[in-house]
């Protein structure tokens, strides 16, 4: 029997995980306290949210086997090349680690507040993604300055949202 790379499985796995984030959120929306009687209560947006994911979901699930199916049957699937160094691991599941990144930052916004944090996510993520090519070191670090800087002076000036401050105060 001939082994295949999990490349092959890629597709189908993710469409598998929007499924189950799908069937989360759902879940999660009837723990969604309410405060008055209405027709419409705040649980109603995260249902049909999830309802919408769920849905794309199958259809990318379908379309995922469907296309397995196809590279299967006309002898396209990537092989089974051994073991990967570090480097060509990290870069084949670049999706994973900005979904670990953007963890931490979510997790930090808490403790550190929003401006330290979406400065540090945001340059690492500029650098994540530009892989290909020369990096602009300078043009990522005035981004990741700027535009938190500017979405916090917007949000707490314009909105009159305080968003959390952390240990910069």
């Amino acid at each position: 029997m001939r082994k295949y790379s999990l490349n092959n499985y890629k597709n189908v796995g993710a469409a598998i995980v929007v499924l189950l984030l799908a069937a989360f959120l759902f879940i999660a929306s009837f723990f969604v306290e309410t405060s008055t009687v209405t027709t419409l209560g705040p649980e109603f947006m995260p249902r049909l949210i999830s309802v919408v994911i769920f849905l794309l979901g199958l259809l990318n699930l379908n379309t995922a086997i469907r296309d397995f199916k196809f590279l299967k049957d006309h002898g396209h699937l990537e092989p089974y090349e051994g073991k990967k160094t570090f480097k060509q691991l990290f870069y084949d599941n670049l999706d994973w680690v900005s979904g670990v990144l953007m963890l931490v930052y979510v997790f930090s916004i808490g403790s550190l507040g929003f401006l330290l944090p979406s400065i540090v996510y945001m340059f690492l993520q500029i650098l994540l993604y530009t892989t290909m090519g020369k990096r602009n070191y300078l043009v990522a670090i005035l981004s990741s300055v700027l535009i938190p800087c500017a979405v916090y002076f917007l949000f707490r000036n314009y909105f009159f949202l305080m968003l959390p401050k952390g240990i910069l105060g």
